[in-house]
């Protein structure tokens, strides 16, 4: 008796994390694409007709998008993005093509130094284009704009490090200014 209750009670437990784990992993699949706002001001975005709400100034919201062309309107910005038939694709739309991010990584080791220097790539955006590809690899949160580096992460069992990847601000390619809070070089 007391092993069929320890049955159905793992049951009830794994039956939602599993259902958890199915939808993270469908969603981490899907093409999702960030509208920054570099003004000073919150813009109106609209996506193919449908609004998606408000882009507050110099932040960012991150959208879920279908494979394919749309027509986008920030604002008085108004433009075409096609979104690839990549698995899991990561974009990033600047209104008015003026973006000050880039895609920071740090490096957690469980003791001293890590085999790897943190790093800082500056988006780059295809010459007259408002989209540009991030690394498939970002989760979906990391996607957020400015987000803070802990001190300190759980690295995977086994591991000796792991990396942290956000979208954050800077000044320019060869200034230490980083938006994310706790993140230094």
């Amino acid at each position: 008796m007391i092993r069929l209750i320890g049955v159905g009670i793992a049951i009830l437990i794994a039956v939602p994390v599993v259902i958890w784990g199915l939808w993270f992993a469908r969603k981490q699949g899907k093409p999702h694409v960030v509208f920054e706002n570099p003004t000073t001001a919150p813009v109106d975005v609209t996506l193919d007709g449908k609004s998606i709400g408000s882009v507050p100034a110099n932040g960012g919201k991150t959208v879920q998008v279908s494979v394919g062309a749309h027509d986008v309107v920030a604002g008085a910005d108004k433009g075409k993005i096609t979104v690839p038939n990549t698995s899991g694709f990561r974009g990033l739309y600047s209104v008015g093509g003026k973006s000050k991010l880039a895609v920071v990584t740090a490096f957690y080791a469980t003791s001293g130094k890590g085999l790897h220097e943190d790093t800082v790539h500056p988006v780059a955006f295809p010459s007259g284009q408002r989209l540009a590809a991030l690394p498939t690899s970002m989760s979906v949160d990391a996607m957020d704009i400015d987000k803070a580096f802990l001190s300190t992460v759980e690295i995977p069992q086994g591991s000796t490090q792991t990396s942290v990847t956000h979208l954050c601000h800077v000044r320019d390619k060869d200034d230490d200014f980083v938006g994310c809070p706790g993140f230094s070089r």
